[in-house]
């Protein structure tokens, strides 16, 4: 039986009670922040200067994931392509570079204004550890699967995604009883997936309604 824990905590503070490489994979879908401003008025694209700021908070927790991997795991992060650069420059004031970017192939339009194209993905990010291995030398970087419908949602969370892309994500970086631990725990879709895949977890989320709408998932669904 897989040990699935959730902690209503700072992911900074908290994760550093799990010991030194310790875990063989770090999978979370962290707040984009895409508005970040400093001018007092939201921006969706924001200054140079407030992404490099906003460096910090990625680089904050990109620095405690670093600790706790074992050398074999991965560090395996949601973003789009606003976030990138910011993603690029904290992990390289760690040492770290990303090894691969997945396209997840949403397979439907989303929403953008009239000079943009309609965004019909988002991207994830590996960090590989020095001894990291894909095992599947078959597995492509674009994935499709479709988007969680706001009718469908286990939760009323905006950015819920989907438990088979995060049970992929886990059993192609993985073996039954790893560790996975989720800096962002959000709706609890990890910590779904790694009980139906046989993985132990460990998740914090910050806000306390996620928290328990996390919690009540986890008791409803079926193991």
């Amino acid at each position: 039986m897989t040990d699935i824990k959730l902690i209503n905590g700072d992911c900074v503070e908290e994760s550093q009670n799990i010991p030194d490489n310790s875990v063989d994979l770090v999978l979370t879908d962290p707040p984009y922040l895409i508005g970040a401003s400093s001018i007092g008025k939201p921006s969706r694209v924001g200054s140079w200067a407030d992404w490099m700021n906003v460096t910090h908070f990625y680089k904050s927790w990109f620095e405690q994931a670093k600790r706790i991997l074992k050398d074999t795991g991965y560090l395996v992060s949601f973003c789009n392509w606003r976030s990138m650069p910011v993603i690029t420059k904290a992990l390289a004031d760690l040492g770290l570079s990303i090894t691969s970017v997945l396209v997840w192939d949403k397979q439907c339009l989303g929403t953008g204004p009239k000079k943009a194209l309609r965004p019909r993905y988002e991207l994830v990010v590996f960090v590989g550890m020095k001894d990291a291995v894909i095992p599947n030398r078959s597995l492509s970087d674009i994935w499709e699967c479709k988007r969680v419908a706001p009718q469908n949602r286990a939760t009323d969370h905006p950015a819920e995604k989907p438990v088979e892309l995060f049970k992929k994500l886990i059993c192609e970086t993985t073996l039954e009883n790893a560790l996975v631990v989720d800096m962002f725990t959000g709706s609890g879709t990890a910590a779904i997936a790694c009980r139906e895949t046989g993985r132990n977890f460990i998740g914090f989320e910050l806000d306390t309604h996620w928290y328990n709408a996390a919690l009540n998932r986890l008791k409803q669904e079926p193991e």
